[in-house]
């Protein structure tokens, strides 16, 4: 593996991580999770089981793919 490839993968691993952690933060903010749905859902248009969906998603990230 070259130098530049592993940038490359420690770049992923930082944004992987920062989108995570940012992901938990906004789930322990002010807005508990339900309203934080239905605000992600109205703005999206999309339905509110494939927001959590995302949304678990994203904090999976790390465990999924980081070792």
């Amino acid at each position: 593996m070259t130098n530049n490839e592993i940038k490359i993968e420690e770049q992923i691993a930082s944004t992987i991580t920062n989108l995570a952690d940012a992901v938990e933060a906004l789930l322990k903010g002010p807005l508990n999770r339900k309203a934080l749905l239905v605000l992600l859902a109205h703005s999206t248009k999309l339905p509110q089981k494939q927001v959590s969906d995302v949304l678990i998603a994203i904090q999976d990230l790390r465990k999924d793919y980081l070792k």
